[in-house]
């Protein structure tokens, strides 16, 4: 399928309060080691520290943008739901390789399928080193190329793009970097 906008990046659009009330749920939990396809973990692909929450007030803030972008970069997709959001911490010398939300197959009862990915900074770039969200496009219509996200490096600013797009978090250095990241799910692509 070919886009002609791989993400919309919305900056400093969710309130701060918002996402320290999010930094406090994290800092309550137990974080552990992110999985990879819902049920696995390998450290040669990810290393992250994550936890999830449904809290319906949080889907308050997210879903206008989600619609938003869905609307303005054309894509237009049909979705139905979000699942639960998962908080995550990425910290030093932690990371998560190229990878796509969406599964090969629909998955669930449902028969549903991921749609559209969503990430929200919870905290500054100027906290960490590093952890930086770029995008990789492969197309065989187009040259090769891969571009890092700058609007996400400020507390509040929210990205979505397609679950289908490849992309990737790269090693912190120093500090900590704080996400949400939410998939909303609807019928298979036709």
């Amino acid at each position: 399928m070919e886009i002609k906008y791989y993400y919309m990046c919305y900056e400093q659009v969710i309130p701060l309060h918002i996402c320290d009330a999010l930094l406090n749920v994290i800092e309550k939990s137990k974080p552990q080691l992110g999985k990879i396809a819902g049920n696995s973990i390998n450290k040669n692909i990810r290393k992250s520290h994550v936890t999830f929450d449904s809290a319906w007030w949080v889907y308050r803030w997210t879903h206008p943008y989600i619609h938003k972008a869905n609307k303005e970069a054309g894509w237009n997709f049909q979705w139905d739901y979000s699942e639960n959001y998962q908080l995550t911490e990425y910290r030093p010398g932690e990371y998560y390789k190229w990878h796509k939300d969406m599964f090969i197959e629909p998955y669930g009862e449902t028969g549903k399928t991921r749609k559209l990915s969503t990430v929200v900074a919870l905290n500054d770039s100027k906290e960490y080193e590093g952890g930086e969200l770029e995008f990789y496009n492969h197309s065989m219509l187009t040259k090769p190329w891969h571009e890092t996200c700058k609007g996400m490096t400020k507390k509040g600013s929210i990205i979505v793009f397609p679950s289908f797009i490849w992309h990737r978090v790269t090693p912190v250095k120093k500090g900590i970097r704080y996400s949400l990241t939410n998939w909303h799910v609807g019928n298979p692509f036709k």
